[in-house]
Parts: C-alpha cells; sequence; structure tokens
C-alpha cells in the first residue's frame, strides 16, 4: 500500500512523513521501474455516525496537504464502484500499490552501490562496550563500531531493547494476525479502486477492506484476530 496521510493528525510527525512520503516513494518507482499504480481510494460512510467520522477524514486530509479530494454523488460513485452502496462516499485520489519486495531490492542496490553492506541470518547478540566510535554490536559473525543504531525488529523488538540495552523492555508485544482472502479472478471487475470503511476510532484498526494488487488480483481483509503465540501465523499456532 501507498498510504497517502488521510486518518493522522494534522501537524504531527506521522502526517508529514505520509504526505512527503508517498509523494517521495512513486517518484522513486518512477525512476526505478518499479510496479506500481496510484490508482485512488475510496472511503465508504455506511450511516450518519460514520458520515460525521468521514467528515472528519477528509478534513484532516485537506489539513495535511492531500490533492484532489472529493466526495462523489451518487452518480460518480456508481460509475466508478457500480458494486458499492454508501450514505457517504469520500475519494482519496493519491492513494495507490506498490510491489515492495522490487522497492527493497532496488534500495538493498542503492546500498551496496554508495559502499554500504547488508547482513543477512545474521543474529545480533548485543552491545559489548559503547566507546567514542559508537556502539559495538556484536554478531553471530562479527564485531563492528556503529555511530547510530536503528532496532526495526518488529515482534522481537522488545526482546532486542533488553538485549541491546540490558533494560526491561518498557513496551509489551501484543500480537494480532490479519487474515485475507483472494477474490476469485472472475470477480476482480467487482472492484476499481481501493475500498475502505470509515474507521472506527474505538478499535486501532482500519476495518476490513478491498485492495488492488499490482498483480492484477484483488484481496479482502485483515481481520483482526488475537494471535495465541508471538509469531502465530496460523490459527492452530498457541504458546503457552
Amino acid at each position: 500500500m501507498l498510504h497517502c496521510g488521510l486518518y493522522y493528525q494534522p501537524g504531527s510527525l506521522k502526517a508529514k512523513l505520509a504526505v512527503d512520503g508517498i509523494r517521495e516513494m512513486v517518484t522513486f518507482c518512477e525512476k526505478n521501474h518499479i510496479d506500481h499504480e496510484v490508482c485512488g481510494k475510496i472511503v465508504v460512510a455506511s450511516d450518519n455516525r460514520e458520515i460525521g467520522l468521514l467528515d472528519n477524514l477528509a478534513n484532516r486530509g485537506e489539513k495535511n496537504g492531500l490533492k484532489g479530494l472529493k466526495f462523489l454523488n451518487p452518480e460518480e460513485l456508481k460509475q466508478r464502484e457500480p458494486y458499492v452502496s454508501a450514505k457517504k462516499a469520500l475519494l482519496v485520489p493519491e492513494e495507490g500499490i506498490v510491489d515492495y519486495g522490487q522497492v527493497m531490492e532496488v534500495m538493498a542496490k542503492y546500498i551496496l552501490n554508495s559502499g554500504g553492506e547488508i547482513y543477512t541470518n545474521n543474529k545480533v547478540l548485543g552491545i559489548i562496550a559503547l566507546s567514542e566510535r559508537g556502539n559495538l554490536i556484536k554478531t553471530e559473525k562479527s564485531v563492528q563500531a556503529f555511530d547510530l543504531v536503528i532496532n526495526c525488529s518488529g515482534l522481537f523488538s522488545d526482546r532486542t531493547y533488553t538485549s541491546l540495552t540490558y533494560k526491561k523492555s518498557p513496551i509489551k508485544i501484543v500480537p494480532f494476525r490479519g487474515e485475507y482472502m483472494h477474490i476469485a479472478q472472475e470477480y476482480k471487475h467487482i472492484v476499481n479502486h481501493l475500498i475502505y470503511p470509515v474507521p472506527d476510532p474505538k478499535y486501532p484498526f482500519l476495518g476490513v477492506h478491498f485492495t488492488r494488487m499490482v498483480n492484477g488480483g484483488r484481496e479482502v481483509g485483515p481481520n483482526a484476530v488475537l494471535a495465541l503465540k508471538r509469531e502465530g501465523y496460523k490459527n492452530t499456532d498457541f504458546s503457552l
């Protein structure tokens, strides 16, 4: 997904990163011939309560500097998405999709061509010294000094934090699993844009939505299922 910053608090760093980031990413994809499409998103409200929330989203998007935001009348919605029924619908034209595998491959080439190095399958064991040279990181294969270390280890970020700082992590991992379903090939014509519900502010999820894929397929999802294991990708995964 190429998210453009519709949901975020105006003036926040998240909003700035999303709005600037999607435009930089589209330029990056065009320059490097990466499969992507700025197909647009339609956010739909199903009742009067959701209409109020959708109006608030549109206001946020405008304040964040999104271009081309527009409420669709019934005829415009039917022309764009004949299978969608809504009390009110917002078009977000800057939203898009991308092949992130290709993005990472191109970024890796940029790093290597700039003299950087990429290590995989190389477990970080910890910081064994702090010196003027920076952070001395010990891994299974080497000991190296870095002036800056960024921990982006996802489900294991709490454990990595503890192993690097020897302090108790201030966060807890509560794993949720998102499950998607593929729409059969003969029905993919029923989805032309990205189609999202109005998110319920009571929950930290965007809701089940319809997604176009860069390979031409369509998906619906995700739900949000509490996982019973840190890496519980299947409903049978369990850890006491």
